[in-house]
């Protein structure tokens, strides 16, 4: 459920929004493919998400052949020169880290909760604002319509203390068309 670096949770987190997961992989394939390290393991060789510092030392149009918009660029470049220990926020209450996240440039809530989720694993997060979750959460309560991020939040009242794997899975049956 969890990507093991929340620097790569919240790049990965900034390249989804507003787009297709399909489109947000092939996007995230192609900035580590160009910008990754190599490491090789038992005779294979492994590409491994870029560091920070080979981020920041790009422009944001840098990114654009890989088809990140200048705006996504300029928050992924702006978050690696940020220089925020993002280890540090991991043992702090969520809504101090959504508070804290929120400051940075191209992050907002749904980035914020989405670190929350998948890069540190917490059971009861949820990002109440995805388009995904809110379409699925809609259908599933016969609404009509994609569900408001306030109904998705009073919603998921009923699924603590594990709202943050209702919504994995949520997000699952999405990508394997089940919904």
């Amino acid at each position: 459920m969890t990507i093991p670096d929340p620097f790569e949770a919240l790049v990965w987190a900034i390249l989804g929004q507003q787009i297709s997961v399909a489109f947000a992989a092939r996007t995230k394939r192609a900035l580590i493919e160009q910008y990754g390290e190599s490491v090789e393991v038992c005779g294979r060789t492994y590409r491994l998400f870029p560091l920070p510092e080979r981020l920041a030392a790009l422009a944001p149009d840098d990114l654009r052949p890989l088809q990140v918009s200048r705006q996504k660029g300029a928050y992924i470049t702006e978050l690696a020169r940020s220089g925020i220990d993002l280890e540090a926020l991991r043992g702090l209450p969520d809504e101090e880290v959504v508070e804290r996240l929120v400051r940075l440039k191209g992050i907002g809530r749904w980035t914020a909760e989405y670190l929350l989720v998948r890069g540190f694993g917490r059971p009861d997060a949820i990002a109440a604002g995805d388009m995904g979750i809110r379409a699925i959460v809609g259908r599933l309560h016969g609404l009509g319509r994609n569900a408001t991020e306030a109904e998705v939040r009073a919603l998921a009242e009923a699924w603590a203390p594990w709202r943050g794997y209702a919504g994995f899975y949520l997000w699952f049956a999405l990508q394997q068309r089940d919904f």
